[in-house]
């Protein structure tokens, strides 16, 4: 049926000031003149000012001013930063609980707070006031050396290198822990590099929940975000577990691995994240000189017994995401923090690609009651040993024993 109206009055009128009409019949020439702006504004740069709102420039951004986990530093010179050993034993039997104020919820779980130590002329006043003898006030004094010890920030000539350890009052006697510290500290001296140890237990209150056997793992994440504070300007950071030592104090690790000529031919390229048939692989391209993240590999697992991190803008957002309560709480992350980086390694291709995978043996050498002839286990002459695994057969303090006899007959 036709239409008995005439529809063309519904269409838009061809009229002198209708907008519509004007951009048509000028688009070509409002997009030449675009053009040329656009072209004119990348070649002469210095010509063109842009209002302030618009600037992309980074130094007009106001960052908050860079602080730690506390409300206040302890500036120290010292480029060897560890806690108190010889307090061990007593910290054993302060207990968390002591340690800390905290506040039980309605199922009876305990949730630890961020505690202020008290002032030492505090402590000599309460002592006299309240009449405390002796071992009281001694142990409010290492109370409150364990309270003030994440406080410390070095100030001075930087060292490259930082060696970061974390060290567990409940688990070594202070023998062994006087083997492990020791150990890093003649390391460290002899090469120069930096050292920051610091109690497991002193990161409690970073956990809505604390769980010792749990959260050690995790603990290792908050570890390397506060020896970056501590240590703002090194380049390199180094975890290596309270379960291994340096058995060559010789070695210097950048010329050993870090430069990028003595990394790039033994780089794992093309390297499953999850051997031996995982997916996804390391890039068969990857730089050594762009590698920001060094980590070796037992049997499926990546091993964070002993890995090193270089300082920058990707690892410290990388440590940030690497630690994330998400991450934490997952329920199918058996190993913890290990299962978390394999997760972000094969998940986000911008850290898997500052990601370099190496031998195990470079700074990873599994322990062994016998000599083994692999790529995995240690060797008389190897930089590290690992005592992986020395838990599940309770073996810890025997082969920090043995090996600890090694090193300092060598030394």
């Amino acid at each position: 049926m036709q239409l008995s109206y005439n529809n063309n009055r519904f269409k838009p009128q061809k009229t002198s000031n209708n907008l519509y009409y004007i951009f048509k019949q000028n688009a070509t020439k409002l997009s030449i003149l675009v053009t040329s702006l656009v072209v004119l504004i990348f070649i002469f740069p210095q010509f063109v000012s842009f209002p302030k709102l618009f600037s992309i420039s980074s130094s007009n951004v106001e960052y908050p001013p860079l602080h730690g986990f506390y409300k206040n530093d302890i500036i120290t010179k010292k480029t060897l930063i560890f806690p108190s050993i010889e307090h061990a034993p007593l910290l054993r039997e302060l207990s968390i609980n002591s340690l800390f104020d905290y506040i039980v919820d309605q199922k009876g779980i305990k949730h630890y707070k961020f505690t202020e130590a008290i002032r030492e002329e505090e402590v000599e006043l309460n002592a006299q006031l309240n009449g405390q003898d002796e071992s009281q006030t001694e142990m409010l004094k290492i109370k409150n050396s364990f309270l003030n010890h994440g406080k410390l920030k070095f100030e001075g000539n930087t060292p490259d290198i930082v060696l970061v350890t974390g060290i567990d009052f409940q688990k070594y006697e202070l023998s062994h822990l006087t083997k492990i510290v020791q150990n890093r500290v003649n390391y460290a001296q002899t090469k120069k590099y930096g050292l920051y140890v610091r109690w497991l237990q002193e990161f409690a209150p970073f956990f809505e929940t604390y769980d010792h056997e749990k959260h050690k793992e995790w603990v290792k994440i908050y570890l390397l975000r506060a020896a970056m504070y501590a240590f703002p300007k090194a380049k390199y950071f180094w975890y290596l577990d309270q379960d291994a030592l340096v058995m060559r104090y010789d070695i210097d690790v950048y010329k050993y691995l870090l430069d990028p000529a003595v990394l790039d031919p033994i780089m794992l390229r093309d390297q499953p994240i999850i051997p031996p048939s995982g997916v996804i692989r390391t890039f068969k391209n990857s730089k050594a000189e762009k590698a920001e993240l060094f980590l070796t590999q037992i049997g499926q697992d990546l091993n964070l017994n002993s890995f090193i991190i270089k300082n920058g803008l990707h690892t410290k957002s990388l440590v940030e995401f690497w630690g994330d309560k998400l991450f934490q709480n997952y329920h199918n992350f058996p190993n913890f923090a290990e299962s978390a980086i394999t997760h972000i390694l094969q998940w986000h291709p911008a850290y898997l690609a500052r990601t370099a995978i190496i031998p195990p043996r470079t700074i990873a050498s599994l322990t062994s009651v016998i000599e083994v002839d692999d790529d995995i286990h240690y060797k008389n002459g190897d930089f590290i040993v690992s005592l992986r695994g020395c838990d599940e057969t309770n073996s810890c303090t025997k082969e920090i024993d043995r090996y600890w006899a090694i090193v300092e007959k060598k030394d």
